[in-house]
């Protein structure tokens, strides 16, 4: 039924989209308001209160279309009304354009009143400045004598009268006779007078700054003759205003002194700047020196005379001092622009860059207390894109000396290496080479003049220093390289000449690589006579350039935290670290090539049953070493013995693990055994005896007395239990190296030993897995090769 109601007026279909949405909406809102039994009792007084609500709305819109209809209705009569005025306009307009045709008749018959109208007009203001027309001649006369003779403040009394003339040709404006062109002919053309103040005035603002304190009236006198003409000025801006309304000015006014005067001493400014290069760089490589220097001066002084002279004489208006400073300051930026255009060299980039940034605003120059200027308001005298190409440039250059100087060093020092002169100790009794004391004079001197410059300026020095420092770390590492080259392949030849004897270059920590030597090799060779002393002394400055990285970051870096720079300087510190290390194990290759003949000695039957001992020759060569290496500074000293050390042990392991020595019976193991032990104790005594230390903790010599307490234990019950106990100390302990040890025992087969071997390592590896511990320790035993 609901339904039915809300359908009936129309079909759906017909309707348009908002129609179809309001109804469904209605039949939403009446579905609820009827959701309930209760509320179809109240259906009624819901049909009236729709019914009420129906007819307010449409009460609205009756009135609303009521209101609309009342105006359109005055619009329209509001346009009947415009047309009828329009109507009456144009009626107006056609009257006045019937009037206006009888005008040019009228001005025809109206000719010859205009004519004597203006005829009348020249009369009259002739005889007005009747007196003035007669006079001129004389007055001119008098003006020029009065400039000549410099009596200007006279002369422009007389001139300023020439403003007649300036209003009797207002007043004959428009005015076609010849009395008016003589007139300015008179006062301006033919007598001169016009020009001749400004020429004669001329002298004083081209003269030089300095040279005007002794004629500082002549100066005030034409500052106030200045002031009077802006006065005069003033008054023809007016006119200027009224030339606006009448199209026209008197001829050569404005006279704009104001500007002109400027103009003059921008040009005696300009002159001034340019007037101070006297050299040039062909004559005087420190020309770009003295030439700021002047200009420094020059400025100096002219500035102080602007205080004391041109501020009290000037008008105020003129703002004189910061006028001045302005005009300095652009012509001096285009000035120091030519000169960088025209290209720089050395430290004259040191002296132009420190000159504009520092000496121009400080009191030295535009920051001095006397002159009073706001240096903060004044720009750069560069721009910034050509401060940095200099500041760029000019690190360039400190690229390149430190290339060219650096080499040259190098040079110097391995002259020393092939000389037959020791190297010198220091104080300390350390040996040393002059390298690290000039790589440091010369970063110091290269920081300390970019910090003429400023700060940001030696922190760029600084990384260029350091990049430097890196690159010729690698050159000193070439030429150690090929010095220990040369002299390595002296003793190959000694060699193959019969002089030495011996494995030299067996082992596996040493490779021949000199197959061919040039004459030029074996030339050099001749002259190392110190190769162990130079060595010495090179891991000595290695160290000593590793000490300097570190006071520079200590004097140049202190409390920055940048983390580029910081990295440059932990980086190049371990750069040299690493030479130093490197260095250094060119020590103990030597050492090891010395003793190789000894170590091919051990464990022999020449070792069972010679005299001399190979241990004793090695005790002996590392105490005549030692005496050489104590000119090394202590952490490299420390170094070395540890190294040694290390090499002697691994030599000593390695002999063992190869069984060059048959075994049989137990009194053999026990004789070998002892002789290890002695020798163990030998070696140890003589390292104890130049590093005590070192043979304490942890020794590697340590692992040789454990080998030689596994061949000294018979009962092989319990040398299982030995071997548990070398294992659990020396993890890094092979299988491989443990089954040879086993076999140079003499008493065990290889399938027992192959057993014993897995069977410990087995129980070792179950012990570990409990533990879960971390990565294995590791001992020289991982650097022992026995093929």
């Amino acid at each position: 039924m609901l339904t039915f109601l809300l359908t009936s007026h129309g079909s759906i279909m017909s309707m348009s989209e908002g129609e179809v949405a309001a109804i469904e909406r209605a039949k939403e809102r009446v579905a609820k308001m009827l959701s309930s039994p209760e509320q179809l009792d109240k259906l009624d007084s819901y049909l009236v209160t729709a019914k009420i609500k129906k007819e307010a709305a449409e009460l609205k819109y009756k009135s609303s279309a009521q209101n609309r209809m009342e105006d359109v209705n005055s619009a329209v009569k509001k346009l009947m009304t415009a047309m009828t005025d329009m109507n009456d306009i144009k009626v107006g307009l056609s009257k006045v354009e019937a009037s206006l045709a009888r005008i040019p008749e009228l001005s025809e018959n109206l000719y010859e009143c205009r004519e004597e109208y203006v005829r009348y007009s020249q009369y009259a203001t002739a005889y007005k400045n009747y007196n003035f027309i007669f006079t001129v001649h004389e007055e001119v006369k008098k003006t020029i004598m009065m400039i000549e003779e410099g009596n200007l403040l006279t002369a422009h009394k007389v001139i300023v009268m020439r403003q007649v003339r300036d209003n009797i040709l207002d007043i004959l404006n428009g005015h076609t006779i010849s009395l008016g062109d003589i007139w300015v002919l008179m006062f301006q053309e033919k007598m001169g007078i016009g020009k001749s103040p400004g020429q004669i005035l001329r002298f004083p603002l081209e003269v030089n700054l300095p040279q005007l304190t002794s004629d500082s009236i002549y100066i005030a006198e034409f500052s106030l003759l200045i002031n009077q003409r802006d006065t005069s000025l003033k008054i023809l801006a007016v006119k200027e205003h009224r030339q606006k309304d009448i199209g026209f000015i008197s001829p050569g006014r404005p006279k704009m002194f104001r500007e002109k005067a400027l103009a003059i001493l921008k040009e005696s400014t300009l002159r001034r700047i340019e007037g101070t290069i006297t050299e040039d760089r062909e004559e005087d490589k420190t020309w770009l020196i003295k030439h700021l220097e002047i200009l420094r001066l020059h400025i100096l002084e002219d500035m102080r005379v602007i205080h004391s002279l041109c501020v009290p004489c000037f008008p105020p208006e003129y703002d004189i001092v910061n006028w001045y400073v302005k005009v300095y300051h652009s012509f001096l930026s285009k000035h120091i622009l030519c000169i960088v255009e025209g290209g720089l060299e050395d430290n004259e980039y040191v002296t132009l860059l420190s000159w504009v940034l520092n000496t121009y605003p400080s009191e030295e120059l535009m920051g001095h207390p006397s002159l009073d200027v706001d240096v903060k308001s004044l720009e750069v005298l560069l721009t910034t894109d050509v401060l940095n190409q200099q500041i760029n440039s000019y690190v360039e250059t400190i690229h390149d000396k430190y290339t060219v100087y650096m080499s040259r060093a190098l040079d110097l020092e391995k002259q020393e290496w092939y000389s037959n002169k020791p190297p010198k100790d220091s104080s300390e009794n350390y040996s040393t080479t002059d390298l690290p004391i000039l790589l440091r004079d010369m970063v110091v001197q290269n920081l300390d003049v970019a910090a003429l410059i400023s700060q940001d300026v030696q922190v760029m020095a600084l990384v260029c220093s350091l990049k430097q420092l890196r690159n010729f770390a690698t050159q000193i590492q070439e030429a150690v390289d090929e010095y220990k080259t040369t002299y390595f392949a002296s003793i190959q030849r000694q060699i193959s000449g019969g002089l030495l004897s011996g494995n030299l270059f067996g082992g596996n920590l040493f490779k021949n690589p000199f197959e061919d030597v040039d004459e030029n090799e074996e030339e050099k060779e001749k002259n190392i006579e110190y190769f162990t002393e130079y060595i010495v002394a090179l891991a000595n400055s290695s160290q000593a350039l590793t000490d300097v990285m570190v006071s520079f970051k200590n004097k140049f870096w202190a409390n920055k935290t940048e983390p580029k720079i910081a990295q440059e300087f932990g980086e190049a510190i371990q750069t040299y670290q690493q030479v130093r290390d490197n260095i250094l194990d060119i020590l103990v290759e030597e050492l090891r090539i010395e003793l190789q003949p000894q170590f091919d000695r051990l464990l022999t039957q020449d070792w069972l049953s010679s005299d001399k001992q190979p241990v004793q020759v090695i005790c002996e060569t590392l105490q005549d070493y030692f005496q050489k290496y104590k000119h090394l500074y202590k952490k490299s000293f420390d170094h070395v013995t540890g190294s040694s050390l290390t090499m002697i042990s691994i030599q000593y392991i390695t002999a063992i693990l190869q069984k060059r020595l048959s075994i049989k019976t137990k009194e053999d193991r026990n004789q070998v055994a002892e002789i290890i032990e002695m020798d163990s104790n030998n070696i140890g005594g003589v390292f104890e005896s130049v590093s005590p230390d070192l043979v304490k903790f942890d020794s590697p010599l340590e692992i040789i007395n454990g080998m030689a307490e596994v061949l000294k234990q018979n009962d092989l019950d319990f040398l299982g239990l030995v071997l548990h106990r070398l294992l659990h100390r020396y993890p890094d302990l092979s299988a491989e190296q443990l089954s040879s040890l086993l076999m140079f025992r003499g008493d065990l087969g290889w399938l027992d030993t192959r057993q014993r071997v897995a069977n410990i390592m087995e129980d070792y590896q179950k012990q570990v897995n409990k533990r879960k511990s971390g990565p294995i320790p590791t001992s020289i035993l991982s650097q022992v090769h026995l093929y």
